[in-house]
């Protein structure tokens, strides 16, 4: 007896897999969820084959992203774990997750996720805060 399931049984578990991730993928895009809601369903034994979302799918499912911020923001990505991702469209959540990252892949993603601020002045935090300008007409 072959230890592997027959092949309609296989291929029933790999439509219900697709089914899985294409609904998550909704999900995110709908609002109903959000990325970090979709990484920890996925982290759970129920969630396995969320797994194979890749980051660009999961990115681009959220409303309001485009492929330029999507791609901004996986070269980010590179750039804080000082590592040359490569091609882009093979990492997953998998990936992003794997216990022997130790979370700094992950920490890094969240990091990526939210957009940088620039200084609230010129020369924080070193020099003081400038004064706001007077309008003029106003009364001294």
């Amino acid at each position: 007896m072959s230890p592997l399931a027959p092949q309609p049984v296989a291929q029933s578990y790999q439509l219900a897999a697709r089914r899985q991730r294409a609904a998550a993928l909704l999900r995110v895009t709908a609002g109903e969820i959000t990325v970090p809601d979709l990484i920890r369903e996925a982290c759970s034994e129920a969630g396995r084959p969320l797994l194979r979302l890749t980051l660009r799918q999961v990115l681009l499912a959220q409303p309001k992203w485009t492929k330029g911020r999507v791609e901004r923001t996986l070269i980010r990505l590179g750039q804080v774990l000082e590592a040359d991702l490569g091609e882009h469209a093979r990492l997953n959540l998998a990936w992003l997750v794997d216990p022997r990252s130790g979370g700094r892949r992950f920490t890094a993603f969240c990091d990526c996720l939210v957009p940088s601020q620039a200084p609230p002045w010129d020369g924080f935090p070193w020099t003081p805060r400038p004064k706001p300008a007077r309008r003029e007409g106003a009364a001294a």
